[in-house]
């Protein structure tokens, strides 16, 4: 039995028949370019301000400081958006009174634009802005606009496919042209904004299916080895063709209807294609149309010169050949393992960000210095030698190390971009160009890396789901460009973060590079973990290096986005750390590293914030001074190990011996001739666990109502926590004072918290920690106001109540869940802690409203949580719960006698062969 592949092998890869459907699809796709990106100038901004009538009974001075200055781009320019009231003018004008002189006009009432607009004509004649006033109150109108077209991408996306497969490709590519330049036709006539935006989601949806039919109609014409190069270069290629053309029709046509006019004609230059391009003999022979399909190979044979065989396709032969019923795959297929699961997750968030990269730069080509016509010509032919490069790596190079370099490439040179002074124009055009050829370049490897990633059964469903997350994208994208009317270099600061840190993820992907394609779940590369140390240098790296970006901040929202992404690498080290250290340390001295070791750390580093801010009074130079110390970490790479149950469970035992033999060496102890048996741990690292989920927390009425409770106590109590802390600057007395005694106050906290763990019950410490902690915060406000030491004294107590019971609540929470589910249910209780945390400042800010309230609100709230800490189960002294079974009951529910197969102590949770390869 012959396939197709081999029927038609005679033809050979690049006839001269191959070449004429290479080039007329590849030139198919011109179209798409222009109409992709034509929304730049028929959606463009030209600089406008407020129409002061001619009626309006003004001098021409008065007429000439009618618009109110404002500050933009660091620069004061006429406003946009309002003018002064004009009646208030007419009657200063009336009278002689001279503007700025006799009248100060910055005390002058203002109104907005009731008279509508002037527009410069400098860059544009005439665009839909222009056309419908989509210019302040109005202005999200314009991103709309775009998002709208993107939404038609992402609908068209999803039929396409299944239209293709039922009508056939060559009859769906070209209805689809006809689609797209029949709309974007009537769109010229268009009367008003509704009427443009619903055409150009109708267009949308006909240009993304004329490209994804022009795709599969060549791959299945085309031999495997023309069919990488037209996938990967022809196609794209002569999409940046078109997007090239689109800046030089619009520079000669600046007016948007003819403009739309004439990026519409080419598309009628596409109908002789009918005559010459053929249907896809695959699908022909999948409906079981085999004369149809013969007569197309025969005429490629006569087009290429070659004899064809009498007969090509021998119909039982491919009725033989045709794909047995496969399995059926759903959604939730990609999901089925935590290892697909994985890469789905980072894919979807690969090709989402991605996406807002690219289109959010090309979109933002107006926005740049210097000419808008020529920026977005440089941001087409850009794109050429990035595809070229991006073809050179796929053929030569590891995946994940190709993407990841360009994602860092265009990442980071969006992100100096800030940097650059403002004078130097050009270096920034460069910068942006740079930044989208890295960009450019991972988008157009992402395609070929995600198919090498998924098996078989799964491949075109994740192939669709990932290509839905860049639609999602492209509809985003609209909304970072116009963040750039608050700051603008906050999109580059969005875009450039977002592309650093999906590079950053793409590390941990698996190399597909050299390898088969999985053809099952089993046979799927694994995702790379990049262990303990690694992640927790990159997180220190992180939080350094965003911290000394801030401190070139020039907006709000720039030095907000960045302190985002600070507190991401802060809360990451610092689990890091606690991890590793849990790993490495025994048992007696874990507890220790875990209770006193890392708070009380924490707290020191706490107390130095007061005195560096005593001394340096300059915000930009404190954070500057707060950043440099993360540099002293650095010879720690050298000093700290790798945690070797790490590389124990990745299988790196010999790295992991290396470890423990240099640890023996170090502590003077020598070491056995063998510590780690391969054979043995590797049997112990081979056991199949029943999988858990997070609805596993919601199983039984007990553990339901212990992860309520528990999510409760952790969002209260990072209020408390919090709010006391970040509310040092409205205490009586030092702001510096306060804050260092804030910082204090937690050490014996740590202390007292590591006793009572240690001696006394957990329910009672805790709830007594609560109840002193909250009952202290609601006394606070019977203080006569001119005792402040004893108000100052009370918040400190309070402090050292709330700092207890956090420091507490972690033991606790781990040893109230079984091990099946320990991990999950300190997870949800650890995120319900960050947003007790987000909600804090916001506790502190009613204090503006009195100064009393937030004192009440999270003292009661406090005692509150005293209360339900009692109807928790006691586990001090208990064995830790291995099953939901064997957990212990909530106060008050009914009891059921636990499983007798309890563990008898702590260190049977270990790891056995582990434990007792490292006693000695």
């Amino acid at each position: 039995m012959r396939d197709y592949d081999e029927a038609t092998a005679f033809l050979g890869e690049w006839g001269r028949f191959q070449r004429l459907v290479f080039f007329l699809l590849s030139a198919s796709i011109i179209p798409n370019g222009f109409n992709g990106m034509s929304v730049v100038f028929l959606a463009g901004t030209p600089e406008h301000r407020c129409v002061v009538p001619r009626g309006a009974n003004l001098s021409g001075e008065w007429r000439n400081a009618s618009i109110p200055l404002e500050l933009r781009g660091g620069q004061e320019a006429p406003s946009r958006c309002r003018r002064y009231r004009l009646a208030a003018l007419a009657n200063f004008s009336a009278l002689g009174l001279r503007p700025g002189s006799d009248v100060e006009l910055e005390a002058l009432e203002q109104e907005p634009c009731l008279d509508g607009w002037e527009y410069s004509r400098d860059v544009y004649r005439s665009t839909i802005i222009t056309e419908w006033n989509l210019v302040c109150e109005d202005d999200w109108k314009a991103p709309l606009t775009t998002s709208l077209f993107f939404v038609g991408v992402l609908i068209g996306s999803f039929v396409s496919g299944q239209l293709s497969d039922r009508f056939g490709r060559k009859n769906i590519l070209f209805l689809t042209m006809a689609v797209q330049t029949g709309f974007s036709f009537l769109q010229i006539f268009s009367t008003s904004w509704e009427m443009f935006t619903v055409l150009f989601l109708i267009v949308g949806m006909g240009q993304i299916s004329n490209y994804v039919v022009a795709f599969i109609l060549g791959t299945e014409i085309l031999g495997k080895s023309v069919r990488i190069l037209f996938s990967t270069l022809g196609v794209c290629i002569f999409f940046a063709i078109g997007y090239m053309l689109l800046p030089l029709f619009a520079y000669f046509i600046r007016d948007w209807r003819m403009l739309l006019l004439a990026l519409t004609v080419p598309g009628l230059f596409c109908i002789p294609l009918w005559w010459i391009i053929p249907e896809s003999p695959r699908w022909l022979i999948s409906q079981g149309r085999y004369k149809e399909a013969e007569a197309i190979i025969q005429k490629a044979a006569k087009i290429n010169g070659i004899p064809a065989p009498t007969v090509v396709f021998n119909t039982p032969e491919m009725q033989d050949s045709k794909p047995q019923q496969q399995q059926k795959a759903i959604l939730l297929d990609l999901f089925r393992t935590r290892n697909i699961a994985t890469i789905t997750i980072m894919s979807l968030l690969l090709w989402f960000f991605t996406s807002v990269g690219y289109f959010g730069l090309s979109l933002s080509t107006p926005d740049w210095h210097g000419d808008a016509y020529v920026n977005c010509f440089l941001s087409a032919v850009i794109e050429v030698p990035a595809y070229v490069i991006a073809w050179l790596l796929l053929r030569f190079f590891p995946r994940r190390y190709s993407l990841s370099g360009t994602f860092f490439l265009g990442g980071s040179v969006v992100l100096f971009i800030q940097l650059v002074p403002a004078e130097l124009n050009i270096l920034s055009v460069g910068l942006v160009m740079l930044g989208k050829f890295g960009i450019t370049a991972a988008f157009s490897m992402l395609y070929v890396y995600n198919v090498e990633l998924y098996p078989t059964l799964v491949r075109n469903m994740a192939v669709g789901a990932t290509s839905t997350a860049s639609r999602l994208g492209s509809i985003i994208a609209p909304y970072f460009v116009y963040l750039g009317a608050y700051d603008r270099f906050l999109p580059y600061i969005l875009m450039g973060s977002l592309t650093v840190l999906i590079g950053i993820l793409t590390l941990f992907l698996p190399e597909s590079y050299g390898n088969p394609l999985p053809e099952s779940f089993e046979q799927m590369l694994k995702v790379k973990w990049f262990g303990r140390k690694n992640v927790l240098f990159a997180t220190l790296a992180m939080q350094t290096g965003f911290s000394f970006m801030q401190v070139f901040s020039t907006s709000w929202e720039m030095f907000s986005v960045l302190f985002v992404l600070v507190g991401m690498g802060q809360i990451s080290n610092y689990v890091a750390a606690f991890v590793l250290g849990t790993e490495i340390l025994g048992k007696s001295i874990r507890v220790l590293f875990c209770t006193l070791g890392v708070c009380i750390f924490y707290a020191f580093g706490y107390m130095l914030l007061p005195l560096f801010a005593f001394f340096i009074r300059d915000w930009r130079m404190l954070l500057l001074a707060l950043t440099l110390p993360g540099l002293l970490f650095i010879p720690l790479w050298w000093i700290i190990p790798e945690s070797p149950r790490w590389l124990i469970s990745q299988g790196r035992f010999q790295e992991a011996e290396d470890i423990i033999r240099k640890a023996a060496k170090t502590n003077g102890i020598t070491a056995p001739d063998v510590i780690l048996d391969p054979s043995e741990l590797q049997d112990v690292n081979s056991q199949k666990q029943q999988t858990y989920t997070i609805l596993d927390l919601m199983k039984t009425r007990n553990i339901l109502t212990i992860t309520i409770m528990s999510v409760l106590l952790w969002m209260i109590i990072s209020v408390g926590y919090f709010g006391l802390s970040l509310d040092t600057p409205n205490l009586h007395g030092d702001v510096y004072v306060n804050c260092f005694l804030s910082a204090v106050i937690e050490v014996p906290a740590y202390i007292i918290s590591w006793l009572l763990l240690r001696s006394f019950p957990r329910r009672y410490s805790m709830a007594a920690a609560l109840f002193l902690g909250g009952c202290v915060l609601l006394f606070i406000q019977l203080v006569p106001s001119h005792i402040r030491l004893l108000s100052i004294f009370l918040v400190m107590l309070g402090k050292f109540g709330i700092t207890s019971a956090f420091s507490m609540v972690y033991v606790y929470t781990a040893e109230l869940y079984p091990t099946v589910v320990r991990n999950m249910g300190v997870g949800a209780s650890s995120m319900a802690s960050r947003l007790g945390s987000i909600l804090s400042p916001y506790f502190v800010y009613l204090g503006a409203y009195d100064r009393f309230l937030p004192y009440i609100l999270m003292g009661s709230l406090t005692v509150l949580s005293g209360i339900l800490t009692l109807f928790l189960p006691e586990s001090y002294g208990m064995p830790l719960p291995d099953t939901i079974d064997q957990m212990l009951r909530v106060k008050g529910l009914e009891y059921r006698p636990p499983s007798s197969s309890t563990r008898d102590s702590k260190e049977e949770e270990e790891n056995p062969e582990i434990f007792k390869s490292t006693t000695f």
